[in-house]
């Protein structure tokens, strides 16, 4: 399928491309990510009740998104609209989480950009971490964790949480992270106290994710080094870890996320490695810097 062909182009970019900087050749990265917008827009409306089709067309959107995002640059002018008119053909979480992105880049793209105020942009942020929370709530309500106590050290404060597998804990997850992001925003504008626990609540519960995915007592298919899966679903946690390290002003929770990087690193997570050298280096990249370098606004959307 040409669609699946040119994502394929787009992963391949991020990744050749991991040290590339958006003002040496603006929206280089961009182009096969706009490229399958135009595909998706040319498809018979036949096609698009495919579920393969669909599939890939929620990836195509997602990674427009992000990379738009990573270079903050505007979107192209078609894409809400694809997304609302893929909306009657896709009703799922992912689907929604997808628009809530839409909200959070534009004003990460328009602040960036001079486009908005930032008592604009405080307002929106505000309103738009209760929608967040509201469909966070929703999920949370089906797919409670439940807590494990232990006297692993790769536990932080004793403690973990056991979710029902490892996808429900990265669809709540990127909810938080979010709402990480929208906070820690908020934070550095208004300097509130409320907003700063908001924030470190946020990394504690996050953090409590990873050890079911490391420890080899937390599940029966977790090893020593770590399997395939175990390395893919580890991959998936290290833009939040980032995020977490950058935004948690407790030093034995940044403490214990470089040494949990390092064991990852250890047991076949090569990534984490170059991701525990960025949080220690004297330079504090942006969350889209991490992105830019490793290709994970397009590894997020596999």
């Amino acid at each position: 399928m040409a669609l699946q062909s040119v994502l394929l182009l787009d992963f391949y970019d991020k990744m050749a491309f991991q040290h590339y900087q958006p003002s040496e050749a603006p929206g280089l990265l961009q182009i096969h990510a706009r490229g399958s917008l135009s595909i998706l827009r040319s498809l018979p409306k036949g096609e698009l009740r495919n579920p393969a089709t669909l599939q890939l067309a929620t990836q195509s959107i997602l990674v427009t998104i992000l990379s738009c995002g990573a270079d903050a640059t505007e979107f192209p002018e078609h894409l809400i609209g694809l997304y609302n008119e893929l909306g009657s053909y896709i009703q799922s979480d992912r689907w929604h989480l997808i628009g809530h992105y839409i909200s959070l880049v534009n004003i990460h793209i328009n602040v960036r950009n001079g486009k908005m105020g930032l008592s604009d942009a405080l307002k929106r942020a505000r309103e738009y971490s209760l929608d967040i929370v509201e469909e966070e709530n929703k999920m949370s309500r089906l797919w409670r964790p439940y807590r494990r106590d232990t006297c692993e050290a790769r536990a932080f404060d004793s403690y973990y949480d056991a979710y029902p597998n490892h996808k429900v804990a990265q669809a709540l997850n990127k909810y938080r992270i979010m709402r990480l992001g929208v906070a820690s925003f908020v934070h550095r504008l208004t300097g509130s106290v409320e907003v700063a626990e908001d924030v470190e609540q946020l990394v504690r519960t996050i953090c409590a994710s990873v050890p079911q995915i490391i420890l080899p007592e937390a599940r029966p298919q977790n090893t020593l080094p770590f399997s395939p899966l175990q390395i893919l679903e580890c991959s998936a946690v290290l833009s939040p870890l980032y995020l977490c390290a950058r935004h948690t002003r407790d030093p034995a929770m940044r403490a214990w996320i470089l040494q949990t990087l390092e064991y990852m690193a250890d047991n076949g997570v090569k990534m984490a490695q170059t991701l525990a050298n960025i949080i220690e280096s004297p330079l504090k990249p942006e969350i889209w810097d991490w992105f830019r370098m490793v290709g994970s606004y397009t590894c997020s959307a596999l």
